[in-house]
């Protein structure tokens, strides 16, 4: 009877500190793609193609925002290619901030893109911070253009552009 009561108090440790491991140990992912996407903007019909190369490490939790942490380059943005910054990215239901941070001679230097919208890196949206508007009472109304890829049209892109703002129920306007 003892040693009954003994194995069954281990396994229940053994499940609790399994469950302990799974809940705070990350399951990581190495990323090194390159997607060719559209940039555009919702109302206006005039694209252009910009290419996203993302290379870094996944982390994704059971019980805490995933982390990306490297580079992810946006053709168009160009201290987007610069060594100095890396990006540090905390995604909470598939969204994070793109900020680009780096330290250039002795000082700490910051760089905000806009928002990324993902689950997988395979599918993205990526809505770019337009600093001249930032002065709106709407925040929304902030992010005028948009990067989706993978896409070669602006069809595409839109089409990307809807299905992740339906699945996020994002959008109020657009």
């Amino acid at each position: 009877m003892k040693h009954r009561k003994g194995l069954f108090f281990i396994r229940i440790i053994s499940i609790v500190i399994g469950l302990i491991i799974v809940c705070v140990v990350p399951f990581k992912k190495d990323i090194d793609v390159s997607l060719n996407g559209v940039e555009f903007q919702i109302h206006s019909s005039e694209y252009k193609s910009a290419t996203i190369n993302i290379e870094g490490q996944y982390c994704k939790y059971l019980l805490r925002p995933n982390v990306f942490e490297g580079k992810i380059q946006v053709e168009g943005y160009d201290f987007t290619f610069s060594d100095y910054y890396y990006v540090n990215t905390s995604f909470i239901n598939g969204y994070g901030h793109l900020n680009y941070t780096g330290v250039i001679n002795g000082s700490i230097y910051g760089k905000f893109l806009g928002l990324i919208y993902t689950e997988d890196f395979e599918k993205i949206l990526i809505c770019i911070y337009d600093k001249k508007i930032n002065n709106s009472s709407e925040r929304d109304d902030n992010y005028t253009k948009f990067i989706c890829a993978p896409a070669t049209s602006i069809e595409e892109a839109k089409n990307i552009y809807i299905s992740i703002v339906e699945e996020r129920s994002w959008s109020k306007n657009n």
